[in-house]
């Protein structure tokens, strides 16, 4: 009989472990030590306790080098490197058959990160059922400090990386809000420029046609300049002026020049006209003298023939 028999024996147990420690169908031995798996490599032992998460603890217990091997001994080495009193929460419920010394066990246990997972346990016992019942729910109660700090630890490590990538993930959140917000601000500002340009652009366009317009004012008012300079007292410059400007400026400083010419003839006209008067009023006899020439003109233009005076130079000139 090899030593996992003799262990198996020892303890007093029909049946051996099965193959699959994931399977969580335990055997119990006569001390209430429970394994999932139990194996006998020449010079150790390897007890794997395993819970439904796929943790599971391996304690290597190596025996005296002369074989005398006890598995008591063995047995309570296993128990001190695996079972440690801690607190634990677990559940059970069970079912016990005392004829043929089976039993079926099932416990719900649960960690401080708020995992938890269900087992099932075919047990079949040779002692009093009850109080082998009793001493494994004592011991499983009091034996998940592996369990416990491994868990732990891997809840902790969980926690540090999750906030890790939490921080990493509102970086890149802040990173692409940054990058969008400064995308969007710099969208703004081209648009608040390029606005802003094109109302200058307005603003230049009519600049540029008023400036066309003074420019066109300005020769107008060279031509008058260079026409006065020619012949500035002569009606003709004003008239040439007044018919080639466009401009209501210079048209309406034109025609008070116009006028001024037109009144300068005028009065020269009625200075000769005095002047006529005057000598008719020196010469009294000169009424019966103009009276026959008058009728000397009347006649003369009956052939034909042109005769004048002031009075007719008047006429002839719209007074």
């Amino acid at each position: 009989m090899n030593m996992q028999a003799q262990l198996c024996s020892y303890a007093g147990v029909m049946s051996s472990t099965a193959s699959d420690p994931l399977s969580c169908k335990e055997i119990i031995t006569g001390n209430g030590v429970f394994f999932s798996k139990v194996a006998w490599h020449g010079t150790y032992f390897d007890v794997s306790l395993t819970d439904g998460e796929k943790f599971w603890y391996q304690a290597g217990v190596l025996p005296p080098q002369n074989h005398a091997f006890s598995p008591q001994k063995w047995l309570q080495h296993a128990k001190e490197a695996l079972f440690d009193l801690v607190d634990c929460h677990r559940s059970f419920q069970y079912e016990v058959d005392v004829e043929d010394r089976r039993a079926q066990l099932e416990w719900t246990s649960t960690y401080e990160n708020g995992r938890s997972f269900v087992c099932t346990c075919n047990l079949e016992l040779v002692e009093d059922s009850i109080a082998s019942i009793r001493s494994l729910m004592s011991l499983l109660c009091s034996s998940c400090r592996v369990f416990k700090v491994s868990m732990s630890q891997i809840h902790a490590d969980h926690i540090a990386l999750k906030g890790l990538l939490e921080k990493a993930q509102h970086a890149q959140r802040m990173l692409l809000e940054s990058n969008t917000n400064r995308e969007q601000e710099i969208l703004t500002k081209c648009s608040l420029l390029l606005n802003s340009k094109k109302k200058r652009i307005k603003e230049l366009s009519v600049e540029l046609e008023a400036a066309g317009a003074e420019v066109d004012r300005l020769k107008n008012q060279l031509t008058y300049i260079q026409v006065l300079e020619k012949s500035p007292s002569s009606s003709a410059a004003v008239d040439y002026l007044v018919a080639t400007t466009e401009d209501e400026e210079f048209t309406d400083a034109a025609e008070p020049l116009h006028k001024e010419e037109t009144n300068r003839i005028r009065r020269s006209v009625a200075e000769v006209a005095d002047g006529y008067k005057d000598e008719d009023a020196d010469m009294p006899d000169k009424t019966t003298e103009a009276t026959a020439t008058r009728a000397k003109c009347s006649n003369q233009q009956d052939v034909g023939m042109s005769c004048s005076g002031p009075a007719d130079l008047l006429e002839d000139l719209g007074f």
